[in-house]
């Protein structure tokens, strides 16, 4: 029995671990791939964050209401 048990808590984890990169791409906005999810405000999602150029990557990272990404980002700024 905790055979079975820990091979579906490994399997669970293998699972989880398992990076999916299959989209299907709607169109393009300004070269930029989107999903469209079929929300009825019709708000389109882009495939990765701002200034990633993969879906794993993190992109970049801005302060509220800030438009240009910041080099460091902490509490301090």
């Amino acid at each position: 029995m905790n055979k079975i048990i820990y091979s579906l808590v490994a399997l669970g984890i293998a699972a989880c671990g398992i990076e999916s990169s299959a989209q299907d791409v709607s169109g393009k906005v300004k070269g930029h791939p989107y999903v469209d999810l079929g929300l009825k405000s019709g708000i389109k999602w882009a495939t990765c964050n701002v200034g990633a150029k993969k879906v794993t990557d993190k992109g970049d990272y801005f302060a509220w209401g800030e438009v240009k990404p910041k080099g460091i980002y902490s509490w301090s700024n």
